[in-house]
């Protein structure tokens, strides 16, 4: 499980809520994503997974905690890690959760690629690329698929331009950078453990 926190539903101020330690509603944000990844672990663990991964990916490691994680999960944390994101073949597939969409995505909230202040675009073979499509292409290079991704309708899009077939729990639909309507999160955690567990998530045009 890849995670960040600019996808979670309820964040839409990076300065506010996503910077570790600094903003005003921090430990508000580590739990809405906390939340979210462990309602996606008892999707996946329904669906027929055996073991699930975490890695922290957002920030630098600094967002989730052996405290409150999902006590069959195990979590991929601290720094330096390798650049594959210790995958390897052994895994059965990928999932995205809070994962937030590429730089300039219309109506994407906090919207940008890797870095948030320096990176405008990025192309693969001719097309616009983020973290999300960057990602999805280092698991295809191991031959593991990318299955799921929750975010808001920006980000939805955009993994299903790459993977048509991906399950997608919308939980948040922009109308600005840093504005949009939320599930609250008890129903993002409900969409996002359905469409973990294999379950086609509804997804608005």
């Amino acid at each position: 499980m890849i995670t960040d926190m600019e996808g979670v539903s309820g964040i839409y101020d990076s300065e506010l809520q996503v910077q570790p330690f600094q903003s005003p509603r921090w430990e508000e944000s580590r739990k809405l994503l906390t939340g979210e990844v462990n309602a996606a672990v008892e999707g996946l663990l329904a669906g027929g997974a055996t073991d699930v991964v975490v890695w922290d990916g957002h920030d630098s490691s600094r967002s989730l905690s052996v405290l409150d994680i999902h006590p069959k999960a195990r979590l991929l944390t601290g720094g330096p890690i390798s650049r594959s994101l210790e995958l390897d073949s052994s895994y059965s597939a990928i999932i995205f959760i809070g994962q937030h969409a590429m730089a300039g995505a219309d109506k994407g909230i906090l919207s940008h690629s890797y870095d948030s202040h320096n990176i405008q675009n990025i192309w693969v073979n001719g097309r616009p690329t983020g973290e999300i499509g960057g990602r999805v292409l280092l698991a295809g290079a191991m031959n593991i698929p990318a299955i799921m991704l929750s975010g808001d309708t920006a980000a939805c899009k955009e993994i299903h331009d790459i993977v048509p077939e991906a399950e997608c729990a919308e939980v948040k639909s922009g109308v600005s950078r840093n504005a949009g309507f939320m599930l609250s999160h008890p129903a993002a955690c409900a969409l996002i453990r359905k469409g973990s567990a294999g379950d086609r998530a509804i997804v608005r045009d």
